[in-house]
């Protein structure tokens, strides 16, 4: 299965990967904006929000947040969006034979938006019911300021769901110019997945979305990471376990890395016959839950894991990680088993919309996604000593940074 990508009149591409056997598509525009392009502190929270707002109606025919998700609902349609650091997606999953109506929708919300003045107190008193939500979950809680700690001075700092006070005074004129900078054709990608026709699909997006207008791409700063904070992060809250996360910054990886520590935090963290689940909660017991992340920004990358233990294990069990990182980064063994859990996991995948999401995700780092077969024959590329390597450059003990959540 391979993307193909096809030019519309509006300028940006629309990378389509066809699924036959499919009954429904899967369409979504991605702009490459996020909470890093906010000017902190009056714009905090600014990307995430006008995600929220362009759901409230059109100038168009689509007046009303209603009438906008009525007209995919009745059909069985569903649609989202999620904002991060860099990027927005906007996304829809229907019934192919209903496809017309999701462009529908996906044009008259992100190029006709009204952001009315009376709707905005409302919507951003759902955002900070959202943001009191996240500061409720122990793991968000810690995993936010986490970063902000870590990454204090670096755009990648600025947290996406904002600041209260920002929030709270958001106005019209505060939409409408972030919009206007960042949400034209030449800062977006439109992606399919499924059994559409892409002509269909390109008939109906020149339909729906304006022409390639004179406006510049977004092109975004890069800027260098700062120093490890020398002091621990330690938090309280009202909880019963400590939550701990134990996580490396590092520049941003090559196309080849990106693969090499996807393939390591396999290793360690396939399931529950790898590393970390068999020893930190199988063997000792230290934890309920344990978990590794990576992420992929444009100047950075983070490799991450997370522990929830006992107030006295934690301290155990982040140590024991590490030394679990060091000890596997030479074991070819245990590479094999990641490279054939890779390619058996993506046997697996037959959601429309977690391909898509996941192709958006590529695209805003890489400039492409690519087929299942090629990522495939990259995963196995890939040798133990290249492993060894980049565990050693970039994983080793003395890069981490510990942030600790423990109960009052």
């Amino acid at each position: 299965m391979d993307w193909q990508k096809f030019d519309t009149e509006s300028g940006a591409p629309l990378w389509f990967l066809s699924l036959p056997h499919t009954k429904n598509t899967s369409i979504g525009v991605l702009t490459i904006v996020g909470s890093r392009d906010e000017k902190w502190p009056e714009e905090a929270g600014l990307a995430h929000a006008l995600e929220h707002m362009f759901f409230q109606g059109s100038t168009a025919s689509l007046k009303t947040q209603k009438a906008m998700s009525t007209h995919t609902e009745s059909v069985g349609g569903i649609s989202n969006a999620f904002t991060n650091s860099e990027e927005t997606l906007y996304f829809h999953k229907i019934d192919t034979s209903e496809i017309a109506r999701s462009i529908k929708v996906l044009g008259e919300s992100l190029f006709y938006p009204r952001f009315q003045k009376n709707i905005i107190p409302t919507q951003m008193k759902i955002v900070l019911q959202e943001m009191a939500d996240r500061n409720d979950s122990p793991d968000s809680y810690l995993g936010e300021n986490w970063t902000k700690k870590r990454m204090a001075g670096h755009p990648l700092s600025q947290i996406t769901i904002g600041l209260k006070e920002a929030i709270e005074n958001f106005k019209q004129e505060n939409f409408f110019r972030f919009a206007k900078e960042y949400y034209h054709p030449k800062n977006f990608t439109y992606l399919a997945v499924g059994s559409a026709d892409p002509l269909k699909l390109i008939d109906l997006i020149n339909t729906h979305f304006p022409k390639a207008d004179k406006t510049k791409k977004h092109e975004r700063r890069f800027f260098a990471l700062p120093d490890k904070p020398t002091d621990k992060l330690v938090l309280y809250k009202e909880i019963e376990q400590a939550h701990v996360v134990s996580g490396s910054i590092f520049p941003a990886v090559t196309e080849k890395e990106a693969y090499v520590l996807y393939l390591f935090k396999t290793m360690i963290d396939g399931g529950m016959s790898f590393p970390l689940f068999l020893e930190i909660r199988e063997k000792y017991g230290f934890c309920y839950s344990i978990y590794s992340e990576i992420e992929q920004k444009t100047d950075a990358a983070f490799f991450g894991i997370g522990i929830t233990t006992l107030p006295s294990n934690y301290e155990k069990a982040i140590d024991l990680a590490l030394k679990i990182i060091i000890r596997e980064r030479k074991n070819e063994k245990l590479l094999k088993r990641a490279k054939a859990l890779i390619k058996g996991n993506y046997s697996l995948i037959d959601n429309t919309m977690s391909i898509l999401s996941g192709a958006a995700r590529r695209i805003s780092i890489m400039g492409i996604p690519l087929s299942f077969e090629e990522s495939i024959r990259r995963f196995e590329e890939v040798a133990i000593d290249e492993v060894t390597e980049f565990v050693d450059k970039y994983l080793n003990p003395e890069n981490f940074y510990i942030g600790v959540l423990l109960p009052k």
